[in-house]
């Protein structure tokens, strides 16, 4: 027994009247047992004749510091108030009265239990607490909803808030203002420092949750994350976060599963690491309290759209800040961004995400949020009734009853569009609850958008908005007739049929396209005739099929018909419901790579870079005749036994081939569809594809004056002299003309060496620019050029030019596509044929024509090729600026046959980007780099299920990014390969740096990251560093593990700051 024991032992079985002579002291009672761990104040009577003292100590004889005394001396008969302080574990002292001058003493012994709060079931879901003071007017009376005990916060509910290591104690302060309160603490260089939360829960933990917290420290600190469910054993969540002076707020995401779940009644432990050394004067907050919750908001219950719900939004992705409805004072004051595009909203003002709901608005200054049209209206128009639940702001500053409430009322408007809205303004809402409100908005239709903002006379404007549905009030009415697509009537009427079914067509819908078929060609069906709009085509059965030509405008009337789903889809319709409105349009069939064939059903396609397949040589066309690409993909070229051109010979060489696409074949309308194979056979190694032609204007980096190191200009010829990315003997000149010889070398400024030009006085008709330049190799097979030509005069811009090649500078012959800032799409490009509009500006000004140079026309090594390039129109004079130089290379795109099979889970090898200037030629300046000339790599352009951001089309693989933007790149579909549990899977794909034309190199950026479902992805393994080269191809891999069915895969640009702009091609990924 300790000393301490047997002291209090003796003592305790004794009557405490020790007396002297002419003295005594008696105190009762001599024991408090279980004094509360959450505090308690003691009374003690002293009777006695003495002066005395009080004091506590503890086993050691040490005094202690956890009680306090109203007096601590007195004499004779007295009272003494003992207040004992909170404590987080059990502990025991004793409390002396002793008698001055002499011997003479009392002792009361004194055990207290520790502070457990006052729920010991637990927290139920969503878990909270906050510090809340005693007196809002002082804070130093302490926390009315828990204690302090050393360096430890307990609430009163059972949550407890550690600072491990040393014995620093933490201090209950405010920040700025009474609710705005922190646990400070210093010496964070102790060993073992760290924050440590325990949460006693009365629910299971299990999956993905949120915690919303808020530290700050003197100086920057990074934080590891760790969780437990026995305090013991930790796991480390991977999440990571930072505090400075600034910011106070952290949302962090993490899982906790499996051994590691927390069980009903059990505990959850958090601990917040620092993930280096802090120093000792260094400060940290833990400041307001804590919330968690799941990672999500329960996700609202509102109807589904479709029939008279025209649109729903219950903001279930918001998950920053807290549920307004929760008592959780100032981190109320928690936000985050809010995207409105994730919703079809537009917003204007201040609008933040909060959990499950968005808050609008500022004190001073209103803001709305515009839903998308009502696009479920179709053609009809309709009442509808906009309901939402909306609550007022109140801040934490509840001192005063209307300080920080804010009054405003909502208004619900009309943005654009038509539409009345009766009594839009919504008043009779609070500063507490939702309030579920209704507004009824008359004759609107699809294009209507309709606002709910804050009205404008409110003092504070910001409110809450949640649960947003837009539901027809009544009946829709429709116009009698009404105006479709192809794709908006297969959409209709076709998308629910299965092969070999058929609808009837109930409306009076007008169908205007184009007729596409050659009913004299023979190789259609009787009765049939093929059309195609801008997105689809359709094989219409009416009477008098054989009256319609290709190219006929045709209006079609769909009322009475019927569709039908084959292959495609057919159209039955009555005698005279198709109408030819205009005749002689041009009929341009539409690229597609050989897998996208049978998704171009009834479309007049063509298919380049193509031969008939070994198996078939010597055949004529009649039957089924088997083709191939370059990459050995196969398709089928049908040809009906009596059409016009059956019986002829399938050429032996390569080339292309046109056709509508009919039954997953490709069917010839005419001869003129198979008289594109005029190109040399390819063999097993596929096309081979020519060195580039380059002649670039050099002005050195550094020159004090535009002068260039590798041309000569005499007259208005430039001659290239081999120096540098040039060809000696190319030329760049104007013949012809009335104006005197003027060309000159410029540049944009000194510090743009790549920004360089040649400007020339065009003037005189006939004139013209003439480029040419010798050969060193053959050039035979799909052709390109590629120049910038723009002008400084306002009468020569927006004329329209057109480009010829020939192998002897005689006999021309004109291109067949060109690219510019205008002809931006393959459609456009293909529809210019061999003209373009003159631009204003040397970058825009870049253009790319191609054209085809059969075997027979072939151009021999030595041999010299020349382009002339002169306006449509007579009567232009003005300065023309032709920019960088010029190239030829191969317009052939060679893309990576892409695997197949069970163990394939997405692959993509941007076989559908089939254009633009080609950067891997290396260092050609402003005309491989500028991207702007080039389509959206977007809609059409994206296999099934894919999805991109900031990217676009180049030849045969795609460009992504800004220079200062993040987040592009793209998203594969879901995996829906997996078809049970998990699975690790592999990602590869090539990427390579971009490199500005000034020569800034855009940084390794590049990231790969689980963007839907589940999945933890590995380090990033490059076969060679991207860095290296940033006109080659880099190939990386990394494994995903514990990848899902639903999990999709993002590659693209991260976080870090700086140009992270890249290139990407034959993204594969597999299992």
């Amino acid at each position: 027994m300790s000393v301490f024991g047997l002291a209090a032992s003796v003592l305790s079985g004794c009557v405490d009247d020790i007396k002297e002579p002419g003295g005594s002291l008696v105190v009762s009672p001599t024991e408090f047992n279980n004094v509360k761990g959450t505090g308690e104040t003691l009374t003690i009577n002293v009777e006695s004749d003495l002066y005395w003292s009080v004091y506590a100590q503890d086993s050691d004889g040490k005094t202690v510091s956890w009680i306090e005394f109203d007096k601590t001396a007195g004499m004779g008969s007295d009272q003494i108030l003992a207040t004992v302080k909170p404590s987080a574990s059990e502990r025991s002292c004793e409390i002396i009265i002793q008698a001055d001058g002499s011997d003479v003493r009392a002792v009361v012994k004194v055990s207290q239990g520790k502070g457990t709060g006052e729920v010991a079931e637990g927290y139920e879901m969503p878990v909270y607490d906050i510090f809340d003071n005693k007196n809002d007017d002082d804070v130093s009376a302490g926390p009315a909803n828990g204690f302090i005990d050393g360096n430890v916060f307990l609430f009163n509910n059972g949550m407890t808030i550690t600072r491990l290591g040393g014995e620093s104690a933490m201090a209950y302060e405010w920040k700025n203002t009474y609710y705005e309160i922190v646990l400070n603490t210093t010496g964070w260089d102790a060993e073992g420092a760290a924050w440590e939360v325990k949460i006693p829960v009365a629910t299971a933990l299990s999956g993905r949750y949120r915690l919303l917290m808020a530290s700050r420290s003197g100086a920057g600190i990074d934080w590891n994350v760790l969780y437990s469910n026995n305090g013991e054993t930790y796991t480390d969540t991977g999440v990571t976060y930072s505090t400075t002076a600034g910011s106070r707020w952290k949302t962090l995401f993490f899982e906790i599963g499996g051994e590691n779940a927390v069980q009903a009644g059990g505990t959850l432990y958090l601990k917040f690491v620092p993930s280096a050394a802090v120093a000792a004067d260094t400060y940290v907050t833990f400041e307001s309290g804590l919330l968690l919750t799941g990672e999500y908001p329960e996700p609202a219950q509102l109807p589904e759209v479709g029939g008279k719900v025209l649109y729903t939004c219950g903001f279930d992705n918001c998950n920053t800040g807290a549920p307004y409805t929760l008592p959780v004072g100032y981190i109320q004051s928690a936000t985050g961004s809010f995207d409105g595009t994730e919703y079809g909203m537009k917003t204007s003002g201040t609008v933040v995400s909060m959990f499950g709901s968005i808050r609008l608005g500022t004190a001073s200054a209103s803001a709305t949020v515009t839903l998308p049209g009502m696009e479920l209206l179709g053609d009809g128009t309709a009442d509808v009734k906009v309901s939402f639940k909306s609550v007022l702001y109140q801040s934490s500053d509840y001192k005063s009853a209307t300080e920080g409430k804010a009054t405003s009322a909502t208004e619900v408007r009309i943005a654009e569009g038509q539409g009345t809205v009766e009594n839009g303004v919504v008043d009779g809402l609070n500063n507490e609850t939702f309030v579920e409100k209704t507004v009824i908005v008359r004759g609107i239709n699809k294009d209507t958008q309709i606002q709910i903002g804050s009205y404008a006379d409110g003092a504070d404007h910001r409110f809450y908005i949640d649960d947003i549905v837009v539901e027809v009030e009544g009946e829709i009415s429709y116009p009698e007739v009404v105006e479709r697509s192809i794709s908006e009537v297969i959409s209709e009427y076709g998308a629910g049929l299965q092969t070999g079914g058929s609808a009837e067509i109930d409306r009076n819908i007008k169908v205007a396209a184009t007729v596409v078929s050659d009913y004299h060609g023979g190789n259609i069906e009787d009765g049939i005739v093929v059309v195609q709009d801008d997105a689809a085509g359709i094989a219409v059965s009416v009477a008098g099929a054989e009256s319609f030509a290709a190219g006929d405008k045709v209006e079609m009337s769909l009322a009475g018909g019927k569709i039908t789903r084959d292959a495609g889809y057919t159209l039955t319709l009555a005698e005279g419901s198709v109408n030819v409105i205009a005749s002689g349009e041009e009929v341009v069939a539409r690229t597609v790579p050989v897998a996208s064939i049978k998704e171009s059903e009834n479309m007049y396609v063509a298919i380049e870079n193509c031969q008939v397949s070994d198996t078939d040589l010597g055949k004529t066309w009649s039957g089924s005749t088997m083709m191939e690409n370059t990459s050995k993909q196969s398709f089928s070229v049908n040809v009906a036994g009596d059409a016009a051109f059956a019986g002829s010979q399938v050429p032996s060489l390569s080339g292309t081939v046109c056709g509508i696409v009919r039954g997953g074949a490709v069917c010839p309308r005419n001869a003129e569809d198979l008289s594109g194979l005029v190109l040399d056979r390819f063999g097993e190694e596929g096309v081979e594809l020519m060195e580039p032609v380059v002649n670039i204007i050099n002005i050195p980096a550094g020159s004090a004056a535009a002068v260039a190191d590798n041309l000569a200009i005499e007259n208005n010829t430039l001659t290239f002299g081999g120096s540098g990315r040039s060809v000696a003997g190319a030329k760049i000149e104007l013949v012809g003309g009335t104006a005197a010889p003027d060309m000159k070398v410029g540049w944009q400024n000194k510090t743009n060496y790549f920004n360089n030009f040649i400007d020339v006085t065009y003037e005189g008709d006939g004139a013209y620019l003439l480029l040419s330049t010798p050969v060193s190799e053959e050039i035979s097979g799909k052709t390109q050029v590629v120049f910038s030509l723009s002008s400084t005069t306002a009468a020569v811009r927006g004329t329209s030019w057109n480009i010829f090649w020939s192998k002897d500078g005689t006999d021309w012959t004109a291109t067949e596509t060109t690219y510019n800032n205008v002809n931006r799409t393959e459609a456009s490009a293909s529809a210019a044929a061999n003209s373009f509009t003159m631009q204003n500006s040397t970058a825009v000004g870049i253009t790319q024509s191609q054209f085809t140079v059969s075997a027979a026309d072939r151009i021999q090594a030595g041999e010299t090729i020349y382009f002339k390039i002169e306006p449509a129109e007579k009567g232009l004079a003005g300065t023309l600026r032709f920019a960088f130089g010029f190239y030829i290379s191969s317009a052939t795109i060679v893309n990576t046959v892409m695997p197949d099979g069970d163990n394939v889970l997405a692959a993509n090898n941007f076989e559908t980007c089939a254009f633009g200037p080609d950067y891997m030629i290396g260092t050609i300046g402003y005309m491989a780099v500028v991207s702007n000339n080039t389509d959206a790599y977007s809609g059409s352009y994206l296999p099934a299920g894919w999805s991109a951001v900031s990217g676009n089309v180049r030849c045969g693989y795609a460009f992504f990014g800004t220079a200062s933007g993040t987040g592009f790149g793209v998203t594969t579909p879901a995996l829906t390969k997996i078809e049970e549990g998990t699975a690790d899977i592999k990602v590869h794909f090539k990427a390579c740096l971009y490199e500005a034309a000034n020569g800034k190199q855009a940084i390794n950026g590049i990231v790969v990251e689980v963007a839907e479902g589940e999945g933890t992805v590995g380090e990033l393994v490059w076969k060679t560093d991207p860095t290296s080269d940033y006109f080659g191809w880099h190939e990386c891999s990394v494994t995903v593990s514990g990848a899902t069915a639903a999990t999709r895969v993002f590659i693209g640009a991260g976080s870090q700051s700086g140009d992270k702009r890249f290139f990407l091609d034959d993204v594969i990924v597999t299992k």
